[in-house]
């Protein structure tokens, strides 16, 4: 739909969804007299990158020269070999010669703009168009910071006395029973508006139902784009696919929005919005408690067909301490037996620690008839902790771990971790060195775990997130203590392609650009061992 275009709302007798999926009250979106099809609202924007080739034939043109000159400006002694770049037809080493060249040139005469945009585009034909979109959103869920808020208004149509979404969020936070359901993609500025909203709301209060395929650049983006909201308490996703919902797989292709709360009357108010493009969505409101009605069946259309992504403690959701975090850490050993474990935190996660030291730093924070009473849950969570201790240190499989230097110093000189298990205390002096030769050990043996200190660029600010080979990837709430009653919150996304797609991102984009190399990191993990005898 085109920017200045006058939408009218009109009563069709004909619903224009589906059988058995239809939104009261039944209308369509009319334009200059003619109904626009849903397919241009539900078509999103196309990732496009330009290869080598392209980026330099475009600057080729750019300088008024000639395939010819150009060719011979760079070296080659015909144009054919310079054709073959443009058409990305040569190996990765012939682009990069050409590259040099190009740098090198007076006749091209590159600018900072376009040497970047070169170098940008021989990663794109390095890694491959896809993967590097990938790593671009990957990037963008693993940092998780809301985006700004745009200082254009996002527009509503329809709704009497509201003219942006702003005004009817803000109108509607004094709603009791407030709640809001948002199904497909929607504006990260919209989610950032209701993130100001969720302490007005009860758990789960926010529910956003997402259409995905996993292979698609779009919806994946689509879904990192939710990061920011995702350990919000408010906040719950889930995903669909188009193959548990088939015709009535369009409503999440529509991005449609429904708030609902009680009104001064104690009746059901219920808002109903659906994107038509351009910062612009077309709303309904409703007193009647036909579109509460509604809603609640199309609730029970859903039923088991949403897959939820996030939760509280994964795997251990209800029990009663400690065999909630039992059950947990044995959830945890299940993920990860006997798989390639890519991990980014900001220090050691606790598999580095040692069974003899991880469970002395439990057993000295209880009192003798506490540790009597939970004597089988310590015999159960020592074994447990065993196991993963040698699946992560001693395997076989390659795994990296990425840790940021300044939190690592913190463990030295503290003996607490990032997300520290709360019944531990913190671990002694010796122990730290124990648990730090252990890590340097593995990194000089070069197999199975490695560990690398990230540049100082790649902050996580806290965040967690890892892959697990042919299974998918874990995201933990930063700084939590693993307080299972407490804030810990954690989401475990059981998805190959997104532990493929996170395991081309380290390779291709952290371990290739953001670490240290290897000799720092040993200097480094020096350092800190000598750290740890500071006040001893």
């Amino acid at each position: 739909m085109r920017r200045g275009a006058c939408y009218t709302l009109e009563k069709k007798a004909k619903p224009i969804g589906p059988a058995g999926f239809v939104f009261l009250p039944d209308f369509a979106w009319v334009r200059n007299g003619a109904q626009d099809s849903l397919q241009g609202i539900m078509t999103g924007e196309l990732w496009t990158m330009k290869t080598f080739g392209e980026a330099l034939r475009e600057i080729i043109v750019s300088k008024g020269l000639s395939v010819s000159a150009a060719a011979m400006e760079l070296g080659f002694r015909s144009k054919t070999a310079l054709f073959r770049i443009l058409g990305d037809e040569c190996r990765s080493a012939t682009s990069r010669k050409c590259m040099e060249a190009a740098r090198a040139s007076k006749l091209l005469a590159l600018t900072p703009q376009e040497v970047e945009t070169l170098e940008r585009a021989l990663e794109v034909n390095e890694i491959g168009r896809h993967t590097y979109a990938m790593n671009g959103v990957l990037r963008s869920m693993i940092r998780a910071c809301p985006p700004p808020e745009q200082t254009e208004p996002i527009a509503v149509d329809g709704i009497e006395g509201i003219s942006t979404m702003r005004e009817l969020i803000d109108a509607c936070k004094t709603m009791p029973r407030l709640s809001v359901t948002i199904l497909g993609r929607c504006s990260p500025d919209i989610l950032s508006q209701l993130y100001g909203l969720a302490d007005a709301l009860p758990e789960r209060g926010i529910r956003h139902i997402l259409a995905i395929n996993e292979r698609s650049v779009e919806d994946i983006q689509a879904f990192a784009e939710t990061a920011f909201m995702l350990f919000t308490p408010a906040y719950s996703l889930g995903v669909v696919r188009e193959s548990e919902f088939e015709e009535s797989f369009w409503a999440f292709r529509s991005r449609m929005i429904v708030i609902g709360g009680d009104n001064e009357r104690g009746e059901r108010t219920v808002y109903q919005l659906m994107y038509v493009g351009d910062r612009r969505y077309v709303g309904y409101k409703d007193e009647t408690g036909g579109l509460c009605r509604h809603w609640a069946k199309i609730g029970e259309h859903f039923g088991e067909k949403v897959d939820d992504l996030n939760g509280h403690s994964t795997g251990a959701g209800g029990l009663p301490f400690p065999e909630n975090f039992v059950h947990l850490c044995e959830r945890c050993l299940q993920v990860e037996a006997g798989r390639e474990i890519l991990m980014i935190r900001p220090d050691i996660p606790v598999m580095c620690v040692p069974p003899e030291i991880f469970m002395a730093s439990i057993v000295d924070r209880l009192d003798g008839q506490t540790a009597s009473s939970m004597a089988r849950y310590i015999s159960r969570a020592e074994a447990i902790h065993a196991a993963r201790y040698e699946n992560f240190m001693a395997k076989k499989k390659p795994s990296h771990l990425i840790v940021e230097e300044e939190a690592m110093r913190r463990f030295a000189r503290t003996g607490l971790c990032a997300d520290h298990v709360y019944l531990a205390r913190a671990f002694t002096p010796q122990e730290r060195r124990t648990i730090l030769r252990a890590l340097m050990g593995r990194t000089r043996k070069n197999t199975g775990l490695r560990l690398w200190f990230s540049k100082p660029g790649m902050a996580t600010d806290g965040r967690e997130v890892a892959a697990y080979d042919r299974f998918g990837i874990a995201l933990v709430k930063p700084n939590t203590s693993w307080r299972l009653d407490g804030d810990h919150r954690e989401m475990l996304l059981t998805s190959e392609f997104l532990a493929s797609s996170m395991r081309d991102f380290v390779h291709t984009q952290v371990l290739k650009k953001e670490v240290l190399p290897a000799s720092e990191t040993a200097r480094i993990l020096d350092e800190l061992i000598e750290l740890t005898r500071e006040g001893e």
